[in-house]
């Protein structure tokens, strides 16, 4: 069963996702460090706030917005980027 192509692929994707639950914890970990170094201590829902950001890129944009924002309330309103628009090839706009 072990060499299933099937189970190696549900093994893959539990890594995957471990992985990712792993990065984004400690992507908020960083966040709530770095800021209560910079604005002190977050309040409880400041903090709750940041405990229920579970997209990774989001995190790491609200990171780099950190250096520029002068408070907790400042840096949470960053707005998220927006997506890239796709272009259609052979039209113009």
């Amino acid at each position: 069963m072990e060499d299933s192509v099937t189970y190696q692929a549900i093994i893959a994707k539990g890594r995957a996702e471990g992985e990712r639950q792993g990065a984004v914890r400690e992507a908020r970990k960083t966040l709530l460090l770095q800021g209560e170094d910079r604005f002190g201590p977050p309040d409880a829902e400041t903090a709750a706030a940041v405990e229920a950001l579970d997209d990774l890129a989001r995190l790491e944009q609200l990171s780099v917005a950190l250096l520029h924002a002068q408070s907790w309330p400042e840096l949470l309103q960053t707005p998220s980027p927006r997506a890239p628009r796709s272009r259609r090839k052979g039209k113009r706009s």
